[in-house]
């Protein structure tokens, strides 16, 4: 049984490594991201219904240092406590 659960560990962590081999460098030039979100917001204390929350993030990057770094701005709308608000900031990504 021992050598089953080695045997069955060691294909498993094979797949990951090949996976990885595979990965590919960020693409160059311009790229575009959009994301949507929804859930809950709570401090876990309050005994009263916790807020929805619901919105939407675009996240437009431009590659700076092919295959290691993309650089940009997020910007997010969102839905909560019976308002709409906004949201914008740097976005760095790294590989």
């Amino acid at each position: 049984m021992r050598q089953f659960l080695i045997i069955l560990l060691l294909i498993s962590f094979s797949s990951r490594l090949a996976a990885q081999k595979k990965d590919t460098a960020f693409k160059p030039g311009f790229i575009m991201h959009l994301k949507l979100h929804n859930g809950m917001a709570t401090n876990f204390k309050s005994t009263s219904l916790d807020p929805y929350v619901s919105g939407i993030q675009l996240v437009p990057q431009y590659t700076l240092v092919m295959g290691k770094l993309r650089r940009g701005i997020i910007a997010d709308a969102f839905y909560t406590g019976k308002k709409f608000q906004a949201a914008f900031g740097p976005a760095l990504s790294i590989k």
